[in-house]
């Protein structure tokens, strides 16, 4: 993420015309954050929708989004255990994000 991060300051540095200033509109710890939960965001939204097709997880995107997510995870299944079967532990994981992303980045 820092690495996406630090390729869209070089991408905004290579099309500005003269001199850059100091530090970039956006950039800062506020948009580090931002950038953090929606790619948290994003990875739990697609593992809950690949869990529904019993996705192979030989492959390197599925391990690559369970290693993502499942540090977040699996303290919400602590928490919320499955109820008949049902997983409710990305809802929950979705809605503490989106909360965290309200009560911490100012827009």
């Amino acid at each position: 993420m820092l690495l996406l991060q630090l390729l869209e300051l070089l991408l905004m540095a290579g099309c500005s015309v003269g001199p850059l200033p100091a530090r970039p509109a956006g950039a800062g710890p506020g948009r580090t954050v931002r950038l953090v939960v929606d790619v948290l965001f994003w990875a739990v939204l697609v593992q809950a929708i690949m869990s529904w097709f019993n996705p192979d997880y030989r492959q390197p995107l599925v391990r690559l989004l369970q290693q993502l997510t499942e540090p977040v995870l699996s303290p919400a299944r602590r928490l919320l255990p499955p109820i008949s079967g049902l997983d409710l532990s990305p809802l929950l994981v979705i809605i503490a994000l989106q909360l965290s992303k309200i009560l911490l980045v100012a827009r």
